[in-house]
């Protein structure tokens, strides 16, 4: 995983609902850099939340994020660099 990358994630946690948009970008060698989250939730409005991290994919495509907001994620990359998260963290579905 190498380049910038885009996200929308929607799902429901136990403040309800929330939606999810962002950005941020891989380095190519395990390190997510830069990214930058805007979410709306039962709790509120939070925008331009900064995060790092770092990831790993396997062969197959499937990965895991792990990042400095203590969300992990499961997700999995096609051949075109197209991906899904599959997993956001113990805490939220979506």
């Amino acid at each position: 995983m190498n380049g910038q990358f885009a996200f929308s994630f929607k799902g429901a946690d136990a403040d309800g609902g929330f939606f999810a948009t962002g950005a941020f970008t891989a380095d190519g060698n395990g390190n997510v850099l830069n990214g930058v989250e805007d979410l709306n939730d039962g709790a509120g409005v939070f925008s331009n939340q900064a995060f790092s991290g770092t990831y790993s994919v396997g062969t197959d495509g499937r990965g895991t994020a792990s990042l400095n907001t203590g969300d992990v994620l499961k997700f999995v990359i096609d051949s075109t660099g197209n991906g899904a998260v599959i997993q956001f963290n113990d805490f939220a579905i979506g």
